[in-house]
């Protein structure tokens, strides 16, 4: 059902793969992030076991650094926004490529996730 909107990335990710662009794609990877999030939801839960937890990477940075969205697991469009999200990995992988990468990076990893009966998966406070 909405394979139909990851189909243009995954064509653009292979183009850019086999040589199609000299340029970053950046944007692309930000479309994808753009895609993920709007399709990941928090709700429903009922217990943290069906939380999941989205990663995203940066296109520009030098460090591989990640940012984190807590999304339902048996949400309707969950493994769309799990897909959108690993597209977004594999087109930022490929944009920092053109990065230079500096000696050590500093990152803080997420927090436990949580289930909030109102809220929805969240991290914990």
């Amino acid at each position: 059902m909405l394979l139909y909107r990851l189909l243009p990335t995954t064509a653009l990710a292979l183009l850019v793969a086999c040589g199609g662009s000299s340029e970053p794609p950046i944007d692309a990877a930000n479309a994808q992030q753009a895609q993920a999030i709007a399709l990941a939801s928090a709700t429903p839960c009922t217990t943290v076991n069906q939380c999941g937890m989205l990663v995203f990477r940066s296109p520009t940075a030098s460090c591989d650094c990640g940012t984190y969205l807590p999304y339902s697991l048996i949400a309707p469009s969950a493994q769309a926004a799990s897909a959108a999200a690993a597209q977004q990995n594999f087109l930022a992988g490929l944009a920092r490529s053109y990065v230079t990468p500096v000696g050590i990076c500093s990152c803080v990893g997420p927090r436990a996730l949580t289930c909030d009966a109102t809220s929805g998966c969240q991290f914990a406070q």
